[in-house]
């Protein structure tokens, strides 16, 4: 048995000591099982939500109305979870009620795909009654039960197809398509935050391209913001998005892509956080400016900006990204500075030198300075500044 496995053993034979049935669930028991890196491990029980916490000395109550209690063992923490069916769902998102019941499988009927219904007991056999293990060995997504009822129980879950499509190189069920296709609109009923989640997995997963493709087939891409009806798939599906290395250059090479006039706007549609919508404003700014790389523009990007616009920009080109970024970070790290910091005088040095008062004159002094030192007009010692800082007075020019 897999490791993060033995360690939460202790939670289940708790529970069976104590007349409950417990079991590992849910997207773990699919990963062990292809081979992936676990990440949570879940575990469903017998036991009611009060029992749970009866039992167990470090919980965290996230939704005991829905049977839900978070088990912290040894540092860890397992979301344990009482076997329940779900009552009549609304909004296409969430069920009315629960009903907590002593039957596992039919715990398992509620779930969303057959390789996502499956259960493992603490000896490591697998509980499968819906065929997931089939599933995976066909590398195929299917519906527990009939498609259309588990996208109206959440229609997200048709956005999860394709996120799995991307992240496991899965294809979709005909059955399933057909299903999305017909009930695509469903998801106007889901909140751009959730959405937004799942878009973010869809391209950062290894194949994203086919995952995008998908989704145009399906028309669920109508359904996401700032994406015009005119916006051809062929736009998408050469980028090799496995090659970008974080969210904020895949947003970025996502509306890059979209050629938008408002990059702000659209990232605020996605209600991403304004740290994201900041940087990716920012590598939409150079990627979009004319003309090289100079000392001004490395220093102002910053390192990190500067390597994932060259990144983006090579993957968009069809290049191989680390040889071209080699040039990038030799030319960054031959800078004079890197930031103001290093700048070798202060702003109460110059206030000294040419004997004025601390006020906005100092700060474009400094930003003469911070310029003359990129440009390799002037060393950056306090020698070379203040004989500098001198002259200038001398003449009473500034030179900028």
């Amino acid at each position: 048995m897999h490791e993060q496995f033995r360690e939460a053993l202790p939670i289940i034979d708790k529970l069976e000591e104590n007349g409950y049935n417990a079991f590992f669930v849910g997207g773990a028991v699919r990963d062990v099982i292809l081979g992936r890196d676990i990440k949570d491990i879940d575990i469903a029980t017998s036991a009611l939500p009060h029992q749970i916490l009866e039992l167990f000395p470090k919980t965290i109550d996230v939704g005991a109305e829905h049977g839900t209690i978070v088990v912290i063992h040894k540092e860890s923490s397992y979301e344990v979870t009482t076997f329940r069916q779900d009552e009549e769902y609304k909004d296409f998102r969430r069920p009315a009620s629960v009903v907590f019941i002593d039957s596992l499988i039919e715990d398992l009927k509620r779930r969303d795909f057959t390789m996502n219904a499956m259960a493992m007991t603490k000896d490591g056999h697998i509980i499968d009654p819906f065929l997931g293990q089939q599933a995976i060995l066909n590398r195929e997504i299917i519906t527990v039960g009939k498609p259309e009822d588990r996208f109206h129980e959440d229609a997200l879950r048709m956005l999860r197809a394709i996120r799995f499509c991307a992240q496991l190189s899965f294809n979709l069920a005909e059955r399933t398509i057909q299903a999305i296709i017909k009930h695509a609109a469903l998801l106007k009923h889901v909140s751009i935050e959730r959405i937004s989640t799942e878009f973010e997995k869809i391209l950062a997963g290894i194949n994203a391209s086919a995952a995008i493709k998908l989704m145009f087939e399906t028309t669920l891409i109508k359904y996401m913001p700032c994406i015009n009806s005119d916006i051809n798939v062929d736009t998408f599906i050469h980028i090799k998005w496995e090659q970008l290395t974080t969210a904020t250059e895949r947003w970025t090479m996502f509306v890059y892509l979209l050629d938008l006039e408002d990059v702000k706007m659209c990232l605020k549609k996605w209600k991403l956080p304004m740290k994201v919508i900041r940087s990716v404003s920012s590598n939409i700014h150079y990627l979009t400016k004319d003309g090289a790389w100079t000392n001004k523009t490395l220093y102002d990007a910053g390192l990190e900006t500067v390597l994932e616009v060259e990144r983006i920009r090579a993957i968009h080109g069809e290049l191989d990204p680390e040889p071209h970024l080699a040039a990038f970070r030799s030319q960054f790290a031959a800078l004079p500075i890197h930031n103001k910091k290093q700048i070798a005088v202060t702003g109460h040095d110059v206030a000294e030198w040419l004997q004025i008062e601390r006020g906005p004159a100092i700060g474009e002094w400094l930003a003469n300075i911070e310029l003359q030192i990129l440009n390799g007009q002037l060393e950056n010692t306090k020698v070379a500044v203040r004989e500098w800082l001198i002259k200038c007075k001398q003449t009473s020019v500034k030179h900028y």
